[in-house]
């Protein structure tokens, strides 16, 4: 049975027990993606995704991952056109840990400046590795023509040049308006 509530905040919090399994999963599911970004912003969502493995007030990246991996647990993140989400898969009595650490990076992301100068290269990578490839160029080619200028046409992850051009403080009041 799936149970849903929305809490005083106006999150919503979507349960769903599925019997006889020791695994949990949560995900922090956020209703903005890559279509609510400006023309100067493109890309940021996609960027500040990566930027949430990287460090937060209480933890550094490699903690992040050490405290779910530890515990046989999984963490990552995808950013698309309409929602981004993180969600973790770890055993059940784990549960706690997951909401903490998704927590800590949702809310307390240090946004370091070494840090973005490094994903950027991380990113560029991908958007490299998605030109080159046939499927994935056809596909945006074909959104393109059917968006035209509409923000559902842009790349998720931006261009090379919004990459390059990403910095701290407009990352960081991207962030905070999300």
């Amino acid at each position: 049975m799936i149970q849903s509530t929305q809490l005083d905040g106006g999150t919503r919090v979507v349960l769903e027990t599925v019997p006889n399994t020791e695994a949990a999963s949560i995900g922090f599911w956020q209703i903005h993606g890559s279509r609510d970004e400006t023309a100067e912003q493109a890309g940021y969502t996609h960027f500040l995704e990566h930027m949430l493995f990287k460090g937060t007030r209480r933890r550094t990246a490699y903690e992040i991952a050490q405290a779910v991996e530890r515990v046989g647990g999984y963490l990552n993140a995808f950013t698309e056109k309409e929602v981004t989400c993180f969600y973790c898969t770890l055993p059940g009595e784990h549960l706690e840990l997951a909401l903490d650490v998704l927590a800590d990076m949702f809310l307390e992301a240090s946004l370091d400046p070494r840090e973005i100068e490094k994903e950027k290269t991380v990113v560029l990578n991908e958007i490299g590795a998605a030109d080159d490839n046939p499927d994935e160029k056809g596909h945006q080619l074909y959104i393109e023509q059917l968006w035209g200028r509409h923000p559902l046409s842009r790349k998720i992850t931006g261009e090379n040049a919004d990459v390059l051009r990403i910095h701290r403080e407009p990352l960081e009041a991207f962030y905070r308006s999300r």
